[in-house]
């Protein structure tokens, strides 16, 4: 790692190999091994495989500039529209109505789906809980058993 010149007393502007800098003070060049074959999943998958890329000749536009005024303000003026629901002179209010019924409908039947869904996971948890409690209690129920008969046969 290179040191500031400040720590190290003198400045030195030669970082070749074998010249009077130490060996510490040399950058490390990482070799280029071919591919490997590797067995163990864990360093497959923590390994990264560096890739020097050829320099590009053609130049990139930024996407910012690329994207046209009229492809903008079509786009603009897609997302802006005014929504369908406005009450305006020409809407008609049994439509809306009927709009708004549906909707209530649907959130009580979402809400009833909801409150279904709650109670069966509630039973499940319960059943889950229930089982490794007597999972538990058969355990201890053994072991008991195994101390028992220790005890008996160490007073003999």
């Amino acid at each position: 790692m290179l040191k500031p010149p400040d720590l190290i007393g003198h400045i030195n502007l030669n970082l070749a190999v074998g010249s009077a800098s130490d060996a510490k003070d040399v950058i490390p060049v990482k070799p280029i091994s071919p591919f490997q074959r590797m067995r163990d999943p864990k360093t497959r998958e923590a390994h990264e495989v560096a890739v020097l890329l050829p320099p590009q000749k053609t130049v990139h536009e930024d996407e910012i500039t690329s994207y046209k005024e009229d492809e903008f303000l079509r786009d603009h003026a897609f997302f802006v529209q005014p929504t369908t629901f406005e009450a305006g002179p020409g809407s008609d209010k049994l439509t809306l109505r009927s709009k708004i019924d549906d909707l209530e409908a649907e959130v009580t039947r979402l809400r009833e789906q909801l409150g279904k869904a709650k109670s069966v996971n509630d039973l499940m948890w319960d059943t889950v809980v229930q089982r490794s409690l007597g999972q538990e209690k058969v355990k201890e129920a053994a072991n008991s058993g195994d101390e028992e008969r220790r005890r008996k046969r160490g007073r003999t």
